[in-house]
């Protein structure tokens, strides 16, 4: 079971932190802190493991235990951003296009202000 103990702090604090999120809309501070709540939950649910959930068997030791549970936290954090990012990818790219279209029209501009004054 001391391979699932990693996916299982990982999928607690990730479940944990979007219904927090989602109580939480309106509030940029709680939002701005999320990384670091999600790290001191994991490390909170490791150490937790380790003394109550001996059969998971985290770590060997109180300190290797929050470490891990505070990474697990932290991978929680990762895996929300990366699905938020590749969500989001077509709004990405039509603002790339609409920058490269915004930068080809300002070089056209310089073209023909140099020609103009030639």
């Amino acid at each position: 079971m001391e391979f699932a103990s990693v996916p299982i702090i990982v999928t607690i604090v990730f479940v944990t932190m979007n219904l927090l999120k989602r109580t939480a809309t309106n509030c940029e501070k709680f939002i701005k802190y999320v990384p670091i709540i999600s790290a001191g939950l994991g490390a909170v649910i490791g150490v937790l493991c380790f003394f109550f959930a001996p059969e998971i068997n985290i770590a060997d030791n109180f300190l290797a235990a929050f470490v891990i549970g505070g990474a697990s936290g932290l991978a929680a954090t990762g895996t929300s951003q990366a699905i938020k990012q590749l969500s989001c990818k077509s709004k990405v790219d039509d603002t790339t296009n609409e920058q490269e279209t915004t930068i080809v029209d300002t070089e056209n501009s310089q073209k023909d202000d140099t020609t103009k004054t030639d």
